[in-house]
């Protein structure tokens, strides 16, 4: 269908539809869970739903209710705090057994349910950030197999609103827990988080799309089970149905107006005034969703609809008693309590389980919440605000739970400085915690005040855009992460130029008015000047952009000059920067400075760096040594994201020297990491390490699943813009889909990686695999252009010729000649290359040559797998049957086989030219 993105399976079902009863009971018979999302392109058809859902399931289900708001959409786990509060208040309180059930650091669920009266653990309040979200994350799943017993309920509705951790969450909860059927609905949107596909791919979820009513047959079926009606004229039914356009929610809206307005009698059975009801419908019935609910409003009395109207100002859910306070004094509290059960038989607001023993509404839905808000006027909704932000702060102002709501509070009374401040604070808490988009969006609400306030231009200022960069870089849209990292700089008066051509390639020089810039700096503004540029280095260094990423370390060292505890951020980085430069004196001495430093963080970062450097120039033991540090360090500082950076670099040393399997088991345990703290970046870094290990093994269909339903949304959908992990996403894709024959879709996926390759220059040494592989994707074709009915292939290329694949096949060569002249680890496969080449164009003595130096190269750096690759083009077009063998011992000794037929690389017999 038209909007379908190609990844996701998705049925079309419209509101009246009831899901198959397997669907609903099934799961508790057969012990797995059943997952259903709900994707609705007109505005809450989603409720019908779930209504089905509750009347199917009946009492002996327990169901775990909970709804994302735009107002908690960064609050970690706010749906389900809403969901889990009473049943988690009756776990806890049975202490008892707490401490065997959950662990020691069971207190961390009051970052969640801050009423849970828990000792305080020191050594959970000692946690890292990370260490933190990663054991609440944990304790959370726990809770909820404690609590959801098999055969019980989840529904998560307004899914649009949930925040990253809740996302993740979900992810564990639908891949470990059995016997759940789970129900999230959501709006359509252009960009979902990378779980939602990852959920929506899994055999045992069902993916549906609702949409209007288009035929009156079904709106007919909806206006009798709303009104109980045994049959509605047709003419009654096709004037509501023409009303409401086929919106269910309009539909249903209708049918309530004409029971409270008395059109439909609640006798026994009901009975319709047919004309009365058809001339209202014509005439005064209101066609649109927000003219209903206003319309329902206004027939309230005045103290309701300010009942209403007040609560929405709090939020999608309140509390009674945040009511009562808010309310004017003279407001009875028996009286609003009635008034509050009276909103709720109509429809307006639902009773929520209540926590702590205190009463708990919630509206009915989010875009009945949002047309109530929207009846106010601008000056009532400024004054409420602020109160609401005074008396919330004057309460919970200490807690960090309550820092997102606070600013939005006080941002809505036009408090913008008490705003500012609290974004800053709700940023740089989710920024502890990792939380990157969360941090990203409190960040940007702070920025949006700085023009509001006297900070423009100020550290604060400064140290806003690196935070925001930062969160950026750690999210991979490298695009936004530089724009907001410079900004910062510029402010300082530092100017890293756009492009590397305006840069010398050999010798760097800062001009006159910037060196006296930077020497009139204070110390506060050097350390930002050198965390920007440290950070915008980085960001650089992985968008395959060497020249600049030096210059960023060579004015950070500039700026750092005479202050070592400065200096000692950038060591780490310039390990990188001068590797790539192929400076390899400058790279040891920045890696003894770095590794003697007294702070630990310096000493993790610079063994990575060491351990990536390592890799490059096929130095496997010093970069295990190197790896294992990084490692070390980063488990003592509870630094996760570094523990599984170098997890994946040391499992893909592992996989360049041939130990493939190895590799598989390193990225596993990085990817379960990454995925208990939804790292999305570290979760595609992992998932495009193992879809390569993958491919090599010949596991082509598990390679292929990783590509398509995780990797693919990663890159067409998330704004994912790290360079290098495209170049090597598109190599594997490339080569997945080669193996595939699929040629022509392999054919456009290399070129898009050997354009990044040309557009950029030879910077990290983990993109050997896309260097090499775009080759090996060219002879592919070749090959196949070859055989019978090559023409007709070529043809689907755009009337490529042969000579015109040689031609680029020879361009890619020179340019991982280039590349390997840096990363020596590229040398077996491209000489091998060139080999394959030389025998497609009859010159033998030129592919021997090319066929001992990719043997030779492969030794030398105890490659196994290139060398048992090189040994088998070899023994098979150089005639060497020892070197057959000898590949074959290879292979089994790192364990990997081949297939016969050249399904994991094309078969040898293919390029010898034919006479």
């Amino acid at each position: 269908d038209d909007d379908d993105d190609g990844v996701v399976r998705r049925e079309r079902v419209t509101a009246i539809d009831v899901l198959p009863r397997d669907t609903y009971y099934g799961f508790a018979l057969d012990g797995n869970h059943r997952f259903v999302l709900a994707r609705s392109f007109v505005v809450t058809h989603n409720s019908r739903l779930i209504a089905e859902l509750r009347k199917i399931a009946g009492p002996a289900h327990q169901i775990f209710h909970g709804e994302g708001t735009e107002m908690e959409r960064n609050t970690s786990y706010h749906t389900w705090k809403d969901m889990m509060q009473t049943a988690v208040e009756g776990v806890v309180a049975n202490k008892e057994s707490l401490a065997s059930e959950f662990g020691p650091h069971v207190d961390v669920l009051k970052s969640v349910f801050e009423s849970l009266k828990l000792p305080d653990n020191p050594k959970t309040q000692a946690m890292s950030g990370q260490a933190r979200a990663e054991q609440l994350h944990k304790t959370m799943l726990r809770m909820l197999r404690r609590i959801a017993q098999p055969g019980s309920i989840l529904i998560l509705e307004s899914a649009q609103w949930l925040d990253s951790a809740s996302w993740s969450l979900l992810y564990a909860v639908c891949a470990r827990l059995k016997g759940l059927l789970i129900l999230v609905s959501l709006r359509p949107g252009k960009i979902y988080p990378l779980e939602f596909y990852q959920i929506s791919n899994m055999p045992t979820s069902r993916v549906m799309q609702i949409e209007p009513f288009a035929h009156e047959a079904e709106t007919a079926a909806l206006v009798q089970q709303a009104s109980g009606l045994a049959d509605v004229p047709k003419d009654v039914t096709a004037a509501i149905h023409r009303k409401a356009q086929g919106n269910p929610f309009v539909t249903q809206e209708m049918v309530i107006s004409l029971i409270e307005l008395s059109y439909i009698e609640q006798t026994n059975p009901p009975r319709l005034k047919v004309a009365e009801a058809l001339a209202f419908i014509k005439e005064s019935m209101p066609r649109t969703v927000q003219a209903l609910v206003s319309s329902k409003v206004d027939r309230l009395t005045a103290e309701q609809q300010m009942i209403l109207k007040f609560a929405s100002v709090i939020g999608m859910t309140f509390s009674v008693n945040f009511l009562a306070k808010l309310l004017p004094k003279e407001t009875s509290r028996d009286a609003l309590e009635q008034d509050l059960k009276l909103l709720a038989s109509t429809r307006i607001l639902r009773l929520v389980s209540s926590p702590s023993n205190m009463l708990v509404y919630s509206f009915i839905s989010s875009f009945v919440h949002d047309v109530v808000y929207n009846m106010m006027l601008f000056a009532q909704k400024r004054k409420l605000h602020g109160e609401i932000a005074a008396m919330t702060e004057k309460e919970h102002g200490g807690t960090r739970s309550f820092y997102p709501l606070l600013g939005m509070h006080f941002k809505n009374a036009e408090k913008n400085e008490q705003a500012y401040q609290y974004f800053l604070k709700a940023g740089s808490a989710a920024a502890f915690n990792f939380a990157n988009k969360e941090a990203k969006e409190f960040f940007e609400d702070a920025l949006e005040l700085v023009q509001k306030t006297n900070n423009k231009g100020t550290l604060d200022h400064i140290a806003l855009e690196r935070k925001l960069g930062l969160a950026y870089y750690n999210l991979g849209v490298f695009d936004h992460a530089n724009e907001h990292l410079r900004r910062g700089l510029e402010i300082l008066d530092i100017h890293v130029p756009a492009s590397a051509s305006k840069l010398s390639a050999k010798a760097f020089k800062l001009p006159t008015a910037q060196k006296k810039r930077i020497a009139e700096l204070e110390w506060a503004a050097k350390r930002e000047a050198v965390l920007l540029l440290v950070t915008l280095a980085r960001v650089l260094y992985y968008d395959n952009k060497r020249t600049l990423a030096h210059y960023c370390v060579f004015v950070g060292l500039k700026v750092a000059k005479g202050n070592p505890q400065l200096s000692e951020e950038l060591y780490p980085t310039a390990v990188l920067t001068h590797a790539a430069r192929k400076e390899p004196l400058l790279v040891e001495q920045y890696i003894q400075k770095g590794t003697a430093s007294r702070q630990t963080s310096i000493k993790m970062l610079t063994d990575l760096a060491a351990g990536m450097y390592s890799s490059g120039m096929g130095r496997w033991e010093d970069a295990e040594l190197s790896f294992r540090s990084a490692q070390d360090l980063a488990t003592e500082m509870g630094d996760k994201r570094t523990w599984e950076e170098s997890t994946i670099f040391r499992a893909t040393a592992y996989f360049l020297k041939g130990d493939v399997r190895t590799s598989v088991r390193y990225t596993e345990e990085a990817l379960e990491s990454s995925r208990s703290r939804g790292d999305v970046q570290m979760q595609i870094m992992a998932l495009a390490a193992q879809a390569r290990n993958l491919h090599v093994l010949g596991k082509h269909d598990d390679c292929e699943q990783i590509l398509a339903r995780e990797l693919a949304p990663a890159f067409k959908s998330l704004g994912y813009s790290d360079t290098s992990m495209a170049m090597n996403y598109h190599a594997l894709y490339a080569a997945a889909r080669a193996v595939a024959n699929d040629l022509p879709e392999a054919f456009e996926q290399a070129t898009k990686c050997a354009d990044i390759v040309y557009s950029t220059e030879p910077t990290t040494y983990f993109t050997a695999f896309a260097h090499v592989t775009v080759p090996e994707v060219y002879m592919r074709i070749l090959a196949a252009a070859r055989a019978p009915g090559g023409d007709t292939l070529l043809a689907e290329l755009g009337n490529l010729t042969k000579s015109r694949l040689l031609s680029l096949h020879e361009k890619m060569l020179s340019q991982l000649k280039v590349y390997c002249d840096i990363y020596p680890i590229a040398r077996p496969r491209a000489a091998l290359w060139r080999g394959v080449a030389c025998v497609a164009a009859g010159k033998s003595k030129d592919a021997q040559r090319a066929y001992r130096d990719s043997v030779d190269s492969a030794r030398e750096l105890h490659m196994l797998y290139d060398e048992a690759l090189a040994r088998y083009y070899r023994g098979h077009h150089c005639g060497d049957k020892g070197d057959t063998d000898k590949s074959a011992e290879l292979l089994a000794q790192i364990g990997v086989t081949w297939k016969a037929d050249g399904g994991s690389f094309p078969a040898p017999a293919l390029y010898v030219k034919k006479k």
